[in-house]
């Protein structure tokens, strides 16, 4: 696996792209990246850009409800920790029950993002802290909003800032209506369905309603709760019209390309910026000592190890019994390999000797190590990407958001393997990881598709620096040749729905028209056919 061990993305020599940046110096801007309905896991793919603006000169305020930690700080960043959202979403992840997911009784995110994120937004605008840096901020230059954009509206329309889009997770169905674009559900499933092409009718059918259950929620929530939170916290007489923000929104970058995603018709100003946090040069970093020791504790002739981690908002100590003893007598029954599962809570007893539990890892280091065998995950997108871009084949339980979309994707990749939380068997998840050790096909595709991965022009932090800084220095008249005709149009245009009734109208006046003129005709031939049969008789 020598290949999946090379740096992640390759850097390139000066490019246009590079002189552009070079020779188009810009002024300081103040630019504010509000994440409310976000878990820290979102703002990992955003921190190089960050820290790009700051090397640039530009003041960083980033609002949200949790602290940088020593991985994620900048003396030259701000962070705004609104103490209401921390605790809101301190609430939803201690009540988050994995077993609701098991049960089938997981309410769908397509009715529970919108709500959730009007709950964080009113937590943000009603903290006395954000009132009190609101009221001493002198102006903000451009806001990033982070996923759903509805709760940076008032404060774009107060301060006249222009206001982009950091998409961390796939692009939601509703959010194609605001960009002006269809949302090909016809051959790609919507992140809401885990589906892998070719699409059935029935899944092509829910996917063409989709966007429209999405946006009539989003318009309805805006309407009847957003504009009135930002006239009672941000002072505005007239609050802000959803379809105005819309049509304002400069940019939109996304966590992913044609690999995390599919291959799609995007605008211009939609920019794929795929694995942005994946780091370079990780032979120079340090691995703890206690795992470097417990990787290379077992006998020289050892497969190596595998990773598991589910991520920062399920705690694994929670999970079932019954699930933790098919991963334990799983484990058991491959003595050689090691297993280091990140793990939040009591340490289970008895386990098995060739497991080591940890609360926290340099995930991306230990995915570039090079005795790594497989990483058993959750599916976020952020992990995902840091197993594809090392090589690392995947096994993927997903078990909210869009973890279902990711997982069905990157198996449909060739390199992960999904399997269902609530039915796995021990069988089942044997297979999965000898698979991950002796299938040499399997990693042979693995490394294929890291190598495509690396494969680009230039790297997404570089894109990403340019293309912020593109906004600052042009008008908004002139980024809006960026965005489509179709954003102005309404929904059923952008369909051609008029095109087709005018078609179908037409074809039925015309076929009523020929049967009208035609009515002697048949009558003659009739009389003709029934003549001659009596004769014939």
């Amino acid at each position: 696996m020598a290949c999946g061990r090379s740096s992640m993305i390759s850097t390139t020599v000066l490019t246009p792209i590079l002189l552009i940046l070079i020779c188009h110096p810009i002024e300081s801007a103040h630019i504010v990246f509000l994440h409310s309905a976000s878990s820290y896991s979102h703002r990992v793919p955003q921190w190089p850009l960050i820290l790009a603006l700051v090397e640039r000169g530009h003041q960083i305020t980033f609002i949200s409800g949790y602290e940088g930690g020593t991985e994620m700080n900048h003396d030259k960043v701000k962070d705004l920790v609104i103490p209401e959202l921390a605790e809101m979403l301190e609430y939803l992840i201690s009540k988050f029950d994995i077993n609701y997911r098991i049960q089938g009784l997981q309410p769908s995110s397509l009715f529970t993002l919108d709500p959730v994120s009007y709950a964080a937004c009113q937590a943000v605008h009603r903290s006395p802290t954000f009132q009190a840096w609101v009221a001493t901020i002198p102006s903000i230059d451009l806001i990033y909003s982070d996923t759903n954009p509805e709760c940076a509206y008032g404060l774009a329309a107060k301060f006249g800032a222009k206001h982009a889009i950091f998409q961390t997770i796939p692009l939601s169905s509703k959010q194609f209506e605001v960009l002006g674009i269809s949302s090909e559900a016809g051959s790609i499933p919507p992140w809401e369905m885990s589906d892998i092409p070719p699409l059935s009718f029935y899944k092509r059918t829910v996917g063409t309603f989709l966007p429209f259950i999405g946006r009539v929620q989003q318009l309805s929530l805006y309407r009847f709760l957003y504009k009135s939170l930002f006239v009672e916290t941000l002072g505005l007489e007239t609050p802000p019209e959803l379809y105005d923000m819309e049509a304002d929104i400069s940019l939109l970058l996304i966590n992913g390309n044609y690999l995390e995603d599919y291959a799609r018709s995007l605008p211009p100003f939609v920019v794929k910026v795929p694995g942005m946090h994946i780091r370079e040069n990780l032979e120079a970093e340090q691995l703890d000592p206690s795992l470097e020791a417990f990787i290379s504790s077992s006998s020289d002739d050892t497969d190596g190890f595998i990773y598991i981690s589910f991520g920062t908002v399920v705690n694994a100590s929670n999970l079932p019994k019954s699930f933790l003893d098919i991963f334990f007598r799983s484990i058991e029954a491959f003595p050689t390999l090691q297993f280091i599962w990140r793990w939040k809570g009591p340490i289970p007893s008895p386990h098995p000797k060739n497991l080591l539990f940890t609360p926290w890892v340099n995930q991306q280091k230990l995915l570039s190590h090079g005795k790594i065998r497989g990483f058993i995950t959750q599916a976020g997108r952020p992990s995902m990407q840091e197993a594809f871009y090392h090589a690392v084949p995947t096994i993927a339980f997903p078990i909210l958001g869009d973890q279902d979309f990711n997982a069905a994707k990157y198996e449909y990749l060739g390199t992960a393997v999904c399997m269902d939380i609530a039915t796995v068997t021990q069988p089942q998840l044997m297979i999965a990881i000898n698979r991950t050790v002796t299938d040499t096909a399997w990693i042979g595709r693995v490394n294929r598709m890291a190598s495509l991965a690396r494969d680009v022009p230039i790297t997404p932090v570089k894109m990403a620096l340019w293309w912020t800084e593109f906004i600052l220095r042009h008008t908004p008249e002139e980024i809006n040749f960026l965005k489509p005709l179709g954003q102005q149009s309404d929904w059923w245009k952008r369909r051609e729905l008029d095109v087709w009734a005018f078609v179908i109208l037409f074809s039925v006046v015309v076929s009523l028209v020929i049967f009208r003129l035609t009515r002697p005709l048949r009558q003659s031939l009739w009389k003709m056919v029934k003549s001659l049969k009596s004769k014939l008789d």
